[in-house]
């Protein structure tokens, strides 16, 4: 008998002896902000920056969740730090950890000026989390909207581990309603793009980032050209949220002891695991 895959755990389950197992799976709540108000007993409004910056506003138009941004104040910049105005949503655990899961959101506001930006992510912590996001970098050289993907993650100790940036075909505009999608498998950490809604996903960035995610976020933000952290010139924003969606991934983890005949002393052989499946498309 030999272990050739995963499937092995399926098929040979009455010829194995299986220890403890594991599970691990994240509990995100999606929304169609469809209401007049946000739901206050799934998301948290947040805005880090202090006076002072202009803050931001949060509102609903009944169909979209709104993120208002005023110009020519403090850069929101998450580049820098974790400053983003967002809506931060708690992640419960089903097992022994958050384990695998995607989050995506549909944005339908216009992009025309450097840099606004829009995107989702996860959080350990304010010095430690993986933001996901497009944003706009100007007018092309040989006329068009310049957009850009960016994955980006800092340590707990305040240091950059991520920073992949793909720029997006001369054919999305900053009129383009785009989806922005992060998924997380382990410590891979993967982001896509959609134009058409999430019918299908260009995935643009993928890297490692090893964290505890306690939360996650749909944002926006802004910058001037300088990218400086306090002062500058940023421009003003207003994002519209169409919806935020989620797809759960359950892992099992579990260590088996598996029955020859093999050329060895014991005749047995321990074997780990780690199975993945995903769990629905989106809730």
């Amino acid at each position: 008998m030999k272990f050739k895959s995963t499937t092995f755990l399926y098929s040979c389950m009455l010829a194995c002896i299986a220890l403890p197992i594991s599970f691990a799976s994240a509990q995100i709540t999606a929304d169609e902000f469809n209401t007049g108000t946000l739901n206050t007993g799934v998301w948290r409004f947040n805005d880090p920056r202090a006076a002072p910056c202009a803050l931001s506003t949060q509102s609903m138009t009944a169909t979209q969740a709104q993120i208002s941004i005023p110009g020519g104040s403090c850069n929101s910049d998450p580049y820098f730090s974790n400053r983003a105005p967002r809506l931060v949503q708690k992640v419960a655990t089903f097992g022994s950890d958050v384990g695998s899961f995607a989050i995506w959101a549909k944005y339908d506001n216009v992009m025309n000026r450097t840099f606004q930006i829009e995107g989702v992510e996860a959080i350990q912590d304010d010095k430690n989390f993986v933001r996901c996001e497009i944003y706009y970098a100007g007018v092309r050289a040989a006329g068009g909207d310049s957009l850009v993907a960016l994955l980006f993650s800092w340590d707990n100790l305040g240091v950059g581990v991520l920073s992949l940036q793909t720029p997006l075909p001369s054919t999305i505009t900053g009129s383009t309603p785009l989806s922005v999608r992060l998924d997380r498998i382990d410590s891979t950490f993967t982001e896509s793009y959609s134009t058409n809604g999430g019918t299908n996903w260009t995935q643009v960035n993928t890297g490692t980032h090893t964290m505890n995610v306690d939360s996650v976020a749909v944002y926006a933000a802004t910058a001037d050209s300088l990218r400086l952290e306090e002062g500058g010139n940023p421009p003003a924003l207003t994002c519209l949220i169409d919806y935020f969606r989620t797809e759960a991934k359950i892992q099992v983890r579990a260590n088996v002891l598996l029955e020859g005949p093999f050329n060895t002393t014991t005749n047995l052989m321990e074997k780990s695991l780690n199975v993945g499946g995903i769990l629905s498309s989106h809730f």
